[in-house]
């Protein structure tokens, strides 16, 4: 995956995930498996 996708990616899902502080504590809990 380059580091654009990556990004956009990245982005993305900050944009859903930046809602509420529960689901910050979900994205640091599964995040990483996306790319592990």
């Amino acid at each position: 995956m380059t580091a654009s996708r990556f990004n956009h990616h990245l982005k993305l899902f900050n944009t859903i995930t930046n809602q509420t502080p529960f689901l910050i504590g979900v994205k640091l809990l599964f995040f990483p498996r996306i790319w592990n």
